[in-house]
């Protein structure tokens, strides 16, 4: 199963897992349900209002991204990745990791071969200009 890393970029203070809670809770506070509102409006805002700084950021291999998830609907959910991608092991794997350490988790495995596949789009517009102007040079 191939899994590509990403994480929800939010502020410190509001967290998905919070906001879950906040939504759950009957009796909950609506100004502090409008700060967590506001706050990924506002990263949301500042990830895709400014096109460098995506560019920046796929440079970087961390590419932003944005989605919508059910349980918070429409609000836009502001994600930072990597180019590479994860693989779960398998299941017998996993329970004999849990035999042996107790632990019912078990982390994704990087796919270390796709490491070496990232690109250096910067490196490969400055080879092809360099082909393109001397071509005897390269």
């Amino acid at each position: 199963m191939r899994c590509p890393l990403t994480w929800v970029l939010t502020y410190t203070d509001f967290p998905p897992t919070r906001l879950q809670e906040l939504l759950d809770t009957k009796a909950r506070s609506v100004e502090e349900l409008q700060r967590f509102v506001l706050s990924y409006l506002v990263m949301h805002l500042a990830a895709t209002s400014d096109p460098a700084l995506r560019m920046v950021f796929e440079a970087l291999h961390f590419p932003l991204t944005t989605s919508k998830s059910p349980q918070f609907g429409e609000l836009p959910i502001t994600q930072i990745g990597i180019g590479i991608s994860t693989t779960r092991p398998s299941d017998d794997l996993v329970i004999q990791s849990a035999e042996l350490t107790g632990m019912d988790a078990f982390e994704e495995v990087v796919k270390v071969e796709e490491i070496a596949g990232l690109g250096d789009p910067l490196k490969a517009r400055l080879l092809q200009l360099a082909r393109d102007q001397a071509p005897e040079l390269v």
